[in-house]
């Protein structure tokens, strides 16, 4: 008897569930990974964990494609809330999942922005120095810039790291963050960014090392921020930012079978 297909089903915009024909959700191994126009990763199932019973994946690199029996199905990065079975596109808009309440707290004026931010809908201004940023996303937010004031260095991609980084806009008593960034950057502006990179990874393996070493506990901890936003830039940020690219251009989420624009 032939073993039954797994097919990849979503429970949210970005989370993935594998369903064997006739049976309910699986443990999702051996997953292939390949690339047309879009990025590729290997092993991503060392990423993944059981499913069953609707437990959350963890979240693998970025925004991956999954090919399960051969055919494209859909991207996968972890969300941890419940919805409809369906197949899901490569880009969640993280700004949905504000409340009217959060988006009063996103105050920031884009004349201020720091040149740190990755482009993306979240991003800061003018901000206090109290570093408070981390204690609530430490995942998406660092210090840095003349006045080491707060940035974001990686998008939101579940409604639980939104509600973490609307955390750090509240507690923040300049009101520098903004989450307008869809209608602020443009696909020639995000291009700019990517180009000049290098004058961020330099400042930011830069600080990370004067850091790494200090006698603050808070720039210590910070300074692994650093090495992971170091990581992301010679890595998996490419990959975001041809679909944020995507999003902008077409104001729609890109589908499997859409080419992503260039970088």
């Amino acid at each position: 008897m032939p073993a039954p297909q797994l097919i990849a089903n979503a429970v949210s915009p970005t989370t993935v569930r594998t369903t064997r024909i006739g049976e309910g959700p699986q443990l999702a191994t051996g997953l292939q990974i390949a690339s047309e126009g879009l990025p590729t990763w290997s092993g991503i199932e060392k990423a993944m964990v059981g499913m069953s019973n609707g437990a959350r994946t963890t979240r693998p690199p970025n925004h991956a494609r999954l090919k399960v029996s051969g055919q494209w199905r859909q991207s996968m990065t972890g969300v941890d809330t419940p919805g409809e079975w369906g197949i899901v596109s490569l880009y969640w808009d993280p700004t949905s999942a504000l409340t009217p309440e959060q988006r009063g707290d996103f105050r920031g004026r884009w004349d201020d922005l720091l040149w740190l931010n990755v482009p993306g809908p979240f991003w800061t201004g003018e901000t206090d120095t109290c570093w408070t940023g981390r204690l609530h996303a430490p995942e998406h937010v660092l210090y840095g810039g003349e006045y080491f004031s707060e940035f974001v260095y990686r998008q939101p991609r579940t409604t639980a790291e939104v509600a973490a980084l609307a955390e750090a806009a509240w507690d923040d008593p300049f009101g520098g963050y903004g989450c307008d960034g869809d209608d602020r950057w443009t696909p020639d502006a995000v291009r700019i960014w990517w180009r000049e990179r290098d004058r961020v990874i330099q400042y930011v393996e830069q600080l990370s090392q004067r850091w790494i070493a200090s006698e603050r506990a808070d720039e210590r901890e910070a300074a692994a921020g650093l090495q992971d936003f170091a990581s992301y830039l010679v890595g998996p940020l490419s990959d975001d930012l041809r679909i944020y690219l995507y999003w902008l251009i077409e104001r729609r989420s890109p589908n499997p079978s859409d080419r992503l624009p260039p970088l």
